[in-house]
């Protein structure tokens, strides 16, 4: 399906850029869909990208954000946020 460049795949190849090589059998990471509308909204698959990106790659793009690993552990020691009841 052919669709014009949007900033999320501007988005999804400076990430990709800056992250460096993508995942290879045997290493580990993630792979991350971004999308300008909610996923649930109809068009959503139509208007995202996904990106697989390699832990070492995170920790590039983290560490070009300024985010330090100290920051890094405290986020991963809080709790999860409870999912609110419908």
């Amino acid at each position: 399906m052919n669709r014009p460049l949007t900033l999320i795949d501007v988005l999804a190849a400076q990430l990709t850029a800056i992250a460096g090589e993508p995942i290879r059998l045997g290493q580990t990471g993630i792979r991350a869909t971004l999308a300008p509308v909610p996923m649930h909204t109809p068009d959503a698959l139509a208007q995202c990208t996904s990106v697989d990106l390699t832990d070492a790659g995170i920790i590039r793009i983290l560490t070009r954000l300024g985010i330090t690993s100290e920051q890094v552990a405290v986020m991963l020691a809080q709790p999860e946020p409870k999912a609110e009841a419908a």
